[in-house]
């Protein structure tokens, strides 16, 4: 896979995810996070907002308003 999805935390409607893979050195980095949050809400019916991004090697840690 391109990319893979962690989840780290859930805590006070937030979600903390960690998203590795070769993605994150492509032009749509921030795409993949956007997307996710679109899948999300495809399969589970609830909105997921961007909140906060960490950039790390290969990959960043995203918090996300549940």
């Amino acid at each position: 896979p391109e990319a893979r999805a962690d989840i780290l935390e859930v805590k006070d409607n937030k979600a903390k995810i960690k998203f590795t893979g070769n993605f994150c050195y492509s032009c749509g980095f921030y795409d993949y996070l956007e997307d996710f949050a679109i899948f999300f809400q495809d399969l589970f019916g609830k909105k997921l907002e961007i909140e906060s991004i960490e950039e790390i090697e290969n990959g960043a840690i995203a918090t996300f308003n549940l």
